[in-house]
C-alpha cells in the first residue's frame, strides 16, 4: 500500500514539473524575458496564474465597498491610497477623518473621473487662499 502511494507522489511530481518545463518553453517561444515579473495570459496559454490584484497605484482615490474585514465606520467613505501591501491590501486614509486602515482590493471601487471634475469645480481653490 506505501508502495503504491509513494509511486502516485512521484507520477504527480513528474507531471508537475513537466507542466512547469512546457510552460516555461512556452514564454521562451513567445519572447518574454526571465526578468519580467508580470506574466501576461495569453487564450492560447494553457496554465491559468492566479496572481496577486494590484488594480490600484499609490495616491488614487477610491470609494470603500467594503467586507467582512472591513471596519463598517470606513464603508461608503472616500479614500486616498497611501501605500501598496503585500498580497493584495493595500494602507487608505479616509478622506474625511484622516484615518488610516489596511484594506483588500476587493474592498475597494476607483472614485469615477466625471465624479472627481465636479468635485473640482464645486470646491474653491486652496491655494488661493480662499480669494476668488
Amino acid at each position: 500500500m506505501e508502495d503504491d502511494r509513494r509511486l502516485f507522489h512521484n507520477a504527480a511530481l513528474r507531471k508537475r514539473r513537466k507542466d512547469v518545463t512546457e510552460h516555461t518553453d512556452v514564454l521562451k517561444r513567445t519572447g518574454s524575458s526571465k526578468g519580467n515579473s508580470e506574466l501576461a495570459l495569453d487564450a492560447e496559454s494553457p496554465v491559468a496564474f492566479k496572481g496577486v490584484q494590484y488594480p490600484f497605484v499609490v495616491g488614487e482615490r477610491v470609494l470603500i465597498m467594503g467586507n467582512k474585514r472591513t471596519p463598517e465606520k470606513f464603508v461608503g467613505k472616500e479614500a486616498v491610497i497611501t501605500s501598496q501591501c503585500l498580497n493584495g491590501w493595500y494602507l487608505v486614509k479616509a478622506l474625511d477623518s484622516g484615518e488610516s486602515t489596511r484594506l483588500q482590493y476587493r474592498s475597494l471601487k476607483k472614485v469615477p473621473e466625471l465624479q472627481l471634475q465636479t468635485q473640482a469645480r464645486l470646491q474653491p481653490l486652496a491655494f488661493l487662499g480662499g480669494r476668488q
